[in-house]
């Protein structure tokens, strides 16, 4: 399988998991915050308020390792911004890019 394929193939099931869902993604990320607890070591938590993300946050949305997102931002196939070093998402653009997924998939199966 190519790369791209592979990534397509990724990306497609990430869709799949997170935008068809029978789960609201906002009380999904509610919920873990309230129960997740902080340690020194461990990056800030997402919340429904968060505008903007990081890439541990992305990936904590997507369901998927935080190395898959820099392969997606390496392959500029991810909404992102640099600042710098640091890289960050607008979680409206992210949502947008996995609903534009889910239709795309949604020709392909017809």
């Amino acid at each position: 399988m190519s790369e791209r394929a592979r990534l397509d193939h990724t990306i497609r099931s990430i869709v799949r998991d997170v935008v068809m869902s029978d789960v609201d993604t906002n009380s999904e990320i509610a919920t873990a915050t309230t129960t997740t607890t902080t340690t020194a070591t461990s990056a800030p938590e997402v919340t429904a308020s968060s505008d903007v993300l990081d890439v541990l946050e992305v990936a904590r949305l997507l369901m998927v390792g935080r190395n898959l997102v820099y392969e997606l931002v390496a392959k500029d196939r991810i909404p992102h911004r640099r600042l710098g070093k640091q890289i960050r998402f607008s979680r409206a653009a992210i949502m947008q890019w996995l609903s534009s997924w889910s239709v795309q998939g949604a020709k392909e199966r017809r």
